[in-house]
């Protein structure tokens, strides 16, 4: 009776012990495979994993192997919880061998356990991680708007960013937005003399919304410069419209004549062909643009091949 018992006791065990091993699934949990520029976000990759499901212990160390064998009844036998161990750090090395690249397996295809793995590959990588970091710090400190819109900007900010937080460096809220208001570049010193009248608090998410706002607005500005300079070319100190030159005074008049300036310029935008002076008097036509209260005046050659509006061009001095 005893000893069928025990043998019930010693089955139920071995049930529960093997019903705790763990498997995994290394394309879907571990994406991110170890190369040899980064270790650090590979690292806690795996850490995140292991932490999870309870198993860091058999990476740092703290779970470690129990006996192969036990005695029972003055006989050595087979040790249940060293068979599940054993089962479980196999697991965890083979997820972890299948979460490197290619070219770094030849370093831990030797490894027994998970552990001895795992300080193989801190040994060959941890200076290139703090490498990696001094890196990052120093590139989120340069990202500059350039030429980019604010979304772009903002967007790679934040990548570097979580990627030094991935890393155990996580950037403070304040010091990322300084970096992103010390790169937005001149255009916006009106935004951040308002940003810095709001005092403390904000974080980059907070801004992002504004910033749009307020580069749609520099936009539509910048789109208005051609016919407004137009419009001021055409008029007199008066604010009545100037004669074209070489008109009678007595001339009715609708609109300004193009200026030395201005026709040099319809002259490069239109390409080859006859210029305005060698088409002959009349060939110039005045076409308005509505823009703002009553129409503006400007002066555009039939020779020119888009319309001068859609230009990024200037009018010369007189």
């Amino acid at each position: 009776m005893t000893g069928s018992s025990g043998t019930t006791d010693s089955t139920s065990e071995s049930k529960i012990v093997e019903a705790q091993i763990i498997t995994f699934n290394p394309a879907a949990q571990l994406p991110l495979k170890l190369t040899p520029t980064n270790f650090a976000s590979w690292r806690s990759q795996l850490e995140t994993l292991l932490m999870g499901f309870d198993l860091i212990g058999f990476i740092d160390g703290s779970n470690v192997a129990p006996p192969q064998s036990i005695s029972a009844d003055g006989a050595a036998t087979a040790n249940p919880a060293y068979r599940n161990w054993f089962r479980q750090d196999k697991l965890i090395l083979h997820a972890l061998r299948c979460s490197i690249d290619e070219s770094i397996y030849s370093f831990v295809s030797a490894a027994s356990t998970a552990r001895d793995a795992w300080l193989i590959l801190e040994k060959l990588y941890a200076s290139n991680a703090q490498s990696r970091i001094n890196h990052l710090k120093g590139k989120i400190g340069k990202i500059t708007r350039g030429d980019r819109d604010v979304l772009a900007f903002v967007n790679d900010l934040k990548s570097t960013a979580a990627e030094l937080a991935l890393i155990g460096e996580p950037v403070k809220d304040l010091d990322l937005v300084v970096h992103c208001l010390r790169g937005l570049g001149d255009d916006y010193k009106a935004f951040f003399a308002a940003v810095r009248a709001r005092g403390p608090g904000l974080t980059v998410e907070d801004l992002v919304d504004s910033l749009v706002e307020y580069e749609s607005d520099l936009k539509s500005q910048q789109h208005t410069i051609i016919p407004t300079a137009f419009y001021t070319q055409g008029q007199r100190s008066d604010g009545h419209p100037r004669s074209p030159r070489g008109a009678p005074p007595s001339q009715p008049y609708r609109g300004a004549s193009p200026s030395r300036g201005q026709q040099g310029l319809l002259q490069r935008a239109s390409g080859p062909g006859p210029s305005p002076k060698q088409a002959g008097p009349g060939t110039l036509h005045k076409c308005c643009f509505s823009f703002g209260p009553g129409l503006i005046s400007i002066w555009h050659c039939p020779f020119v091949a888009r319309p001068l509006c859609n230009c990024s061009i200037f009018p010369g001095p007189n």
